[in-house]
């Protein structure tokens, strides 16, 4: 095979992978139409050039003692490298002295780099699902601690509206002997008793409507003090998954 036969078979591989979408190719062309194969079958080739060659490359990929780096070496590894979730994809080398090369066809596949993965923003979520967790329970001992109160208050309240419901009726038995001679005496006692029986009443739907909204306002609590615990059953999984992954 000449050696322009391999330039056009590079040229089509370049401009594959270019047309796949593959970075990196632009600079290597430069270098490869700055450096062309030698034809060895040419009249004008001389040993001599390819040696003179062959020292400028050589002398182009000198060690240099004084900034302690290759010159065409490859950069050491960064954080961001193995941060990089993005697959790169990665052309396989070819045996350009093997006939099944003769397609147009590339041979590639995605390599994924390796992720780090940054535990610490796990602890902290956790940490502050564990005080979420705290103050929840602390809400809820206090709403009990208010439900028992108020359900003691409005035992006592009922007991205070019995004994005055007897008074009271004791008192308008009292009033309808010394007024059942007159209608407007009977009527005023009427008066009395309904709005003294809404006065009750009232109060007692007030109590028994505080207790259902505290009642509803502790269930809420429960519901999210379930809630953080899920999430923090979840974030535990999590983070021994990532542990056992990063000891594996």
């Amino acid at each position: 095979m000449q050696s322009g036969d391999y330039d056009d078979k590079i040229q089509k591989l370049l401009e594959e992978g270019k047309r796949l979408g593959a970075s990196g190719f632009s600079e290597y062309e430069g270098k490869r139409q700055q450096v062309k194969t030698p034809n060895l079958r040419s009249p004008t080739f001389k040993m001599s050039d390819l040696e003179t060659d062959y020292k400028k490359k050589n002398e182009s990929h000198s060690f240099q003692m004084d900034n302690k780096q290759f010159g065409d070496a490859p950069k050491p590894y960064t954080k961001s490298d193995f941060l990089d979730p993005v697959p790169r994809t990665l052309f396989m080398p070819l045996n350009l002295n093997n006939n099944s090369n003769n397609n147009n066809s590339i041979a590639h596949g995605p390599t994924i780099q390796p992720r780090v993965h940054n535990l610490a923003p796990i602890g902290h979520e956790i940490s502050a699902l564990m005080k979420t967790k705290s103050n929840l329970e602390r809400t809820l001992d206090d709403s009990q601690a208010q439900v028992e109160y108020l359900t003691r208050k409005l035992d006592e309240s009922k007991n205070v509206v019995q004994t005055q419901k007897a008074h009271f009726r004791k008192s308008i038995e009292e009033l309808q002997k010394k007024l059942q001679e007159t209608l407007a005496g009977r009527k005023q006692l009427m008066e009395i008793k309904e709005n003294e029986m809404h006065q009750q009443e009232d109060m007692i739907h007030k109590l028994q409507t505080t207790i259902k909204e505290l009642a509803a306002s502790n269930q809420m609590q429960e519901q999210a003090l379930l809630d953080a615990h899920e999430r923090l059953n979840i974030l535990q999984n999590r983070n021994q998954s990532s542990e056992h992954a990063l000891t594996n």
